[in-house]
C-alpha cells in the first residue's frame, strides 16, 4: 500500500510509532519499528500476519524466544569501518552479542519451524555465523583479546610481564634506599606516558637521579623516570608497540572476514529487531486491547471499536466502516464533535493494519486491499508560497485526483470550506460526484447543507454523524451511519455566552429552506435515539425471556427425571 508523505503528517504516525518503539526492548527493535513500510500486496500482508501470529502463539504457549537486553544495532558500526577498514574491540563484542544471539533465535526458531509454517519466513533471512562467532571468542567482554589470539601476540605479552617483574624489582630497590625515598611524594610506581615512573617533590626535583616525564595536577610535584629504569622503559615501550600493531593486525583481519558478509548480518539485525518490534506489539495487544483485522480481498475496511492510540483511555471507542454498501461516508456534526478524529481513527487503523500489525479496534475488525491512502486534514497554509488555506489544499487534493485508483481511500476533512459556502459546497458536491464515479472509498467531513442533501439522495453514498446531546450541548462522539448531523452552531454560541438577541437575529436571518434541513436533521437524531433507547429495552427483554425459557426447561427436565424414577 502507498500512503503518501501528507498522510503520514496529517495522522501523526511518527508519533505512533514511537509509543510503539518505546514497547521493544532494544534500539534495533525501535529502529525496525521507525523504518517499517506498508505492505507491498496482499499476499506480503497475509505473510506477515502469519508470522505475526506465530510468533504470539509461540510465545503464549512456550515462553519467549531467545533474546539478550545488551543488544543494540551494529549497522552503523559496519557502515563506518567501510571507510577505514577497523572495527574496535568493543564494537567487536556488540556484533559478536548479536551474532550469537541471531544464532540462538535460529535454533529456536528452526525446531518450531514444523508447528509454525511462517517461521521459515525469517529463517531464509538468516545465514550461519559460528565461525564468525568463534572467531570473535578471543576477545573478552571488555574488548581486549585475549593472549591466545595469536601465537605472537601470547609471546609479545609474556615477555612484557616479565620484563615488568623486572621493572617492580628495581623499583623496590630504590623504594628501599634511604636517600631516595624522602624524595618522593608517594611511595608508588607509576606508569604515565608510557614509561614507570615515580611522583617527586618539586623541591627535590634536582637531586633526584632521573629525568622529568610528567607534571602532577596540582604543581607541586614532578612523575621523574630513574636512570636504572630507563633500559628497562626503552624495551618495556617497543614491547607495547609491537602488542598495538598485533592487536591491530588481528582486529583488521577480523573486521575484513565481517565486512565480507555484510549483508548477513544487516539482515540478521533486521529479523532480531522484527522479533522485538512483535514482542512491543504483542504487549500492545495484552495491555491496550488492540486486534489483528480480519483480512478481506474486496477494497473495504469496518473498524470496531477503534481508538485513536494517542488519545489513550480518553478516547471513546467508534464504528466506522465504508466499502460494503457504500463508496463514500460522509460525516457532519458540530466542531469538537469529533469528526476530525474519527477521520484520523480510520485512517490509523488502515496504515497499522498494511503494516501487519494488530490495531487499537476490537475483534471482528475488517481490513481490505487498499492500494493507497490519501488525505486533506488540517490547514495546509504556506506562508513561503503565499497560499491561502483554501488554494493550498484545492492544490493538495488536485494532486490525490491525479493519483486516485479503485483502490484508493481518500479522506477529505472540512470538505467545501475555506471559500464562499455555496461555491464551496458545489465544489464538494463535485469532488464527491467525481470520486464516487472513479469508486474510490471516501471518508469526507463538512457542515454545508447542500452536501448532507446531495449524500442523503446519492447512490453508493451513505451519511453519518458525530451524535451531540441537545440537553447538555456537548459531543458524545459517537459515530451514528445513516443520519446526517446538525451543526448545532447557535446552540454551541448559546452555550459559550453570545447575547440571546444576537442568536434571534441569526434564526431570523438562516434561509428558510436551511432552518427546515436543520430541523428535519434534529428530528431524525431524536427519531434514532428513541429507537436505540427501545433497541436497549428489546434486547433486555429478550435476555429476560432467554434466562426465564432456560430456567422453564431445567424445571421440566428435572419434573421428567422425577416422574420416570
Amino acid at each position: 500500500m502507498y500512503i503518501e508523505q501528507a498522510a503520514l503528517g496529517s495522522l501523526e504516525i511518527e508519533k505512533i510509532k514511537n509509543i510503539i518503539a518505546k514497547r521493544c526492548r532494544s534500539e534495533i527493535g525501535a529502529l525496525v519499528t521507525e523504518n517499517i513500510a506498508p505492505a507491498a500486496d496482499m499476499a506480503e500482508l497475509k505473510r506477515r500476519q502469519a508470522l505475526f501470529a506465530d510468533v504470539e502463539e509461540y510465545r503464549g504457549r512456550k515462553g519467549e524466544l531467545p533474546w539478550v537486553k545488551d543488544i543494540v544495532p551494529v549497522a552503523p558500526m559496519l557502515d563506518a569501518a567501510e571507510e577505514n577498514g577497523l572495527l574496535s574491540g568493543e564494537e567487536l563484542v556488540k556484533i559478536r552479542l548479536l551474532l550469537t544471539l541471531e544464532g540462538r533465535m535460529k535454533d529456536a526458531l528452526s525446531a518450531a519451524v514444523g508447528e509454525y509454517g511462517s517461521f521459515s519466513i525469517p529463517l531464509r533471512e538468516m545465514r550461519d555465523f559460528s565461525d564468525e562467532c568463534e572467531m570473535l571468542s578471543v576477545i573478552d567482554d571488555d574488548g581486549r583479546l585475549y593472549d591466545y589470539a595469536s601465537e605472537k601476540l601470547g609471546k609479545l605479552r609474556q615477555r612484557m610481564r616479565e620484563l615488568k617483574e623486572t621493572i617492580r624489582r628495581r623499583a623496590h630497590a630504590i623504594l628501599g634506599d634511604p636517600q631516595i625515598a624522602p624524595m618522593l611524594q608517594e611511595r608508588v610506581l607509576t606508569l604515565r606516558n608510557g614509561r614507570h615512573a615515580f611522583l617527586v617533590r618539586q623541591d627535590a626535583m634536582p637531586q633526584f637521579p632521573g629525568a622529568v616525564v610528567d607534571r602532577s595536577g596540582s604543581g607541586n610535584s614532578v612523575y621523574m623516570e630513574p636512570r636504572s629504569l630507563m633500559s628497562l622503559n626503552n624495551e618495556y615501550g617497543r614491547l607495547h608497540g609491537e602488542e598495538m600493531l598485533e592487536e591491530t593486525r588481528l582486529f583488521r583481519e577480523f573486521t575484513s572476514r565481517l565486512m565480507s558478509r555484510k549483508k548477513g548480518i544487516f539482515d540478521a539485525e533486521n529479523v532480531l529487531g522484527t522479533i522485538d518490534l512483535f514482542y512491543a506489539l504483542s504487549e500492545m495487544m495484552r495491555t491496550d486491547k488492540w486486534r489483528l483485522p480480519e483480512l478481506d480481498e474486496r477494497t473495504l475496511f469496518s473498524f470496531v471499536r477503534a481508538r485513536h492510540p494517542l488519545l489513550g483511555a480518553r478516547s471513546v471507542p467508534i464504528e466506522i466502516k465504508c466499502g460494503l454498501d457504500f463508496r463514500i461516508l460522509v460525516i457532519t456534526g458540530p466542531n469538537t464533535g469529533g469528526k476530525t478524529v474519527a477521520l484520523k481513527t480510520a485512517g490509523v487503523c488502515i496504515y497499522l493494519g498494511w503494516l501487519g500489525f494488530p490495531i487499537p479496534a476490537g475483534e471482528g475488525s475488517l481490513l481490505g486491499d487498499i492500494g493507497e491512502l490519501f488525505t486533506d486534514i488540517g490547514d495546509e497554509q504556506s506562508i513561503e508560497q503565499s497560499l491561502s488555506t483554501f488554494s493550498a489544499h484545492i492544490t493538495h487534493v488536485t494532486q490525490i485526483l491525479n493519483k486516485v485508483t479503485p483502490r484508493s481511500v481518500v479522506m477529505l476533512d472540512e470538505l467545501g470550506a475555506g471559500t464562499d459556502p455555496e461555491e464551496g459546497a458545489a465544489l464538494g458536491i463535485a469532488l464527491l460526484d467525481w470520486l464516487r464515479e472513479e469508486r474510490a472509498l471516501v471518508l469526507a467531513t463538512t457542515h454545508h447543507n447542500p452536501i448532507k442533501r446531495y449524500a442523503l439522495a446519492a447512490d453508493k453514498i451513505e451519511t453519518a454523524s458525530v451524535e451531540f446531546d441537545g440537553k447538555t450541548l456537548s459531543p458524545t462522539y459517537k459515530i451514528l451511519i445513516g443520519i446526517p448531523g446538525r451543526s448545532n452552531a447557535l446552540l454551541i454560541a448559546e452555550k459559550l455566552g453570545m447575547r440571546r438577541s444576537v442568536i434571534n437575529r441569526a434564526q431570523q436571518a438562516m434561509n428558510g429552506r436551511e432552518v427546515s434541513m436543520e430541523d428535519l436533521i434534529g428530528e431524525l437524531q431524536e427519531k434514532r435515539s428513541a429507537l436505540e433507547r427501545e433497541t436497549v429495552a428489546v434486547e433486555a427483554s429478550r435476555k429476560k425471556l432467554a434466562k426465564l425459557e432456560k430456567d422453564y426447561e431445567e424445571r421440566m427436565k428435572a419434573i421428567e427425571e422425577k416422574k420416570t424414577r
